[in-house]
């Protein structure tokens, strides 16, 4: 197979199914499985197009190993299932719902798959979310037929040669669930193996370079754009953080003297009296606020920002930080959901509690007009 030619066949706006573009992430979760393929695989064309189309459909087209839902966490997946026959804890503790390319369900599936790899998958269920383990239980299990009732693997469906029952194709993965949906990517799949001359025979090394296989790596593109978009933003709410309140307002005199007149003429009769702020506000403002003097609604924009774009632009260094914050967590991705919402919630209130405190002065500055 020439793989150049087999990412640009599925990527093209023609084949209808990556809308055009591929990001590293889908070109590595193929690779994995066109890898798989070569060693565990049967030579089939068909059998390697309908597993990248059981990929493509299980996966919602990212071609990477996901859990159920796409949930981030295990809690977030076990919260998704909580009320489904497989929802509940099995005999090691763990919730066996769906993981990896094929969506592997079920702690008997989940034994009877680690039997086969000589590895315990009941006590360690998330190993079905590492790619190339995840890969080749794909490929293997499309093959021999273990998860079809009937005991027929993909061969006995789509035959090297003679016509293809791709309703009974489905059977190998999930009754006939959304098989005429799988049906017409696996037939995309099929096109790309056959117009790149065949399926693969050589494993590509571990570190290739996307790029090689004219894939758009979309992903590191985006968050270039994304960071060059809001860096301006950032710098000028950190400026903006840097003045005080008083420095804000002068720079607005002459606007709020040209309202200010406005409203004189309309309304003549000011109040002697300034309405204070309400209790907690006040006492807030007097004790936090002042520490920030003015500048909450800035510290909350500029913090739900970082938090948002910190480990997308910067992976590395938000891995560090969380294994700083927690070493001994058992799961970065779950520390980095806990920590993210947490962070969040934190400054969404703090920049909520910024407009709050800048819109009751402002209603009470109109106030002394009436």
């Amino acid at each position: 197979m020439k793989r150049k030619i087999f990412y640009d066949f599925v990527r093209s706006s023609v084949s209808g199914i990556f809308g055009g573009r591929l990001n590293r992430r889908q070109v590595d979760g193929m690779e994995a499985i066109l890898n798989a393929f070569v060693e565990f695989g049967n030579g089939n064309r068909k059998a390697l197009a309908y597993a990248l189309a059981t990929a493509y459909h299980e996966t919602g087209t990212l071609m990477v190993p996901v859990r159920e839902g796409f949930a981030k966490t295990d809690h977030h997946a076990r919260a998704l299932v909580s009320g489904r026959k497989y929802g509940a804890p099995g005999s090691a503790g763990h919730v066996y719902y769906g993981r990896g390319h094929v969506q592997l369900t079920w702690e008997r599936n989940y034994r009877e798959t680690g039997n086969r790899l000589g590895i315990d998958l009941v006590s360690n269920p998330d190993l079905m979310l590492e790619s190339d383990l995840s890969a080749r239980v794909l490929i293997e299990g499309l093959i021999d037929g273990r998860w079809n009732g009937d005991g027929y693997g993909i061969g006995h469906y789509l035959p090297e040669s003679g016509p293809d029952d791709l309703e009974g194709a489905r059977r190998t993965v999930n009754i006939t669930d959304k098989w005429s949906t799988i049906a017409n990517h696996y037939r995309v799949f099929l096109s790309a193996i056959e117009a790149s001359g065949g399926v693969p025979t050589t494993i590509t090394e571990p570190d290739c370079d996307a790029e090689e296989f004219g894939a758009e790596l979309e992903d590191d593109h985006a968050k270039k754009n994304l960071a060059e978009l809001l860096l301006p933003v950032l710098i000028a709410l950190i400026e903006m953080m840097g003045k005080t309140s008083r420095e804000i307002e002068a720079q607005s005199h002459s606007r709020s003297r040209a309202l200010s007149g406005v409203l004189n003429k309309l309304k003549p009769k000011v109040r002697a009296d300034k309405a204070e702020l309400t209790p907690i506000n006040s006492w807030l403002g007097n004790t936090v606020g002042a520490l920030l003097d003015g500048r909450k609604t800035g510290f909350g924009i500029v913090g739900m920002l970082i938090t948002t774009l910190f480990p997308v632009i910067f992976p590395e260094s938000g891995n560090a930080v969380l294994e700083l914050l927690a070493p001994e967590a058992t799961s970065s991705e779950e520390v980095a959901a806990a920590l993210s919402d947490l962070l969040m919630t934190l400054f969404a209130t703090l920049t909520g509690w910024g407009v709050l405190g800048k819109t009751e002065k402002w209603v009470n500055e109109l106030a002394q007009f009436r």
